[in-house]
């Protein structure tokens, strides 16, 4: 087999092929697209357009949660995409001595 077409995710993906919705950061509204697959760390999605984003959130129809994306490939109206944890903004510490 040519070493290009093994698979070379350390955990295979679920080909699933369920709607979803796309939330860009500055933009309103939600955007449809399909998962194609996926697994614990990332999916494949196809969307009717191309993705500019290199960043956004993945929505399920019908849960309330949603999963942060990074793009890490794409191919015309195909996008494969890791989830990634984004850090909350925290309070400034007060480094201030205190009387």
């Amino acid at each position: 087999m040519i070493e290009s077409s093994m698979e070379r995710r350390a955990l295979p993906r679920e080909i699933v092929n369920v709607p979803a919705l796309l939330s860009f950061d500055g933009i309103i509204g939600v955007h449809p697209c399909v998962v194609r697959d996926i697994n614990a760390f990332g999916a494949c999605l196809s969307a009717p357009y191309y993705i500019f984003a290199s960043e956004f959130d993945l929505l399920f129809r019908g849960l309330h949660k949603k999963l942060a994306c990074r793009v890490v490939w794409r191919r015309a109206t195909i996008s494969g995409v890791v989830f990634v944890v984004r850090r909350r903004a925290t309070k400034p510490v007060d480094l201030a001595p205190r009387a």
